[in-house]
């Protein structure tokens, strides 16, 4: 039984780093710059499918960095926020 949790969290690490790879790469080739195109574009994009959970780590973190200063700017003004 657990070989087979480890075979499948380990299909689903390599699926998930195929998707982000290919989503890095689709990315990078829109927000690019036409003029000087990267030439290291693929090697980038695979080294972001290995990493695939610090980059969603750090999503998170920005993301949650974002809410707390637009929270904190309410404060500032005197607004509370009550949840």
């Amino acid at each position: 039984m657990g070989v087979v949790v480890l075979w499948t969290c380990g299909l689903v690490y390599v699926a998930s780093a195929i998707v982000t790879a290919v989503v890095v790469f689709l990315a990078s080739k829109w927000v690019g710059d036409e003029l000087r195109p990267a030439t290291h574009r693929v090697s980038l994009s695979v080294a972001a499918g290995v990493v695939w959970p610090v980059l969603l780590l750090g999503m998170f973190e920005l993301s949650s960095f974002v809410l707390y200063t637009k929270v904190a700017q309410h404060v500032e003004r005197g607004i509370a926020i009550v949840g």
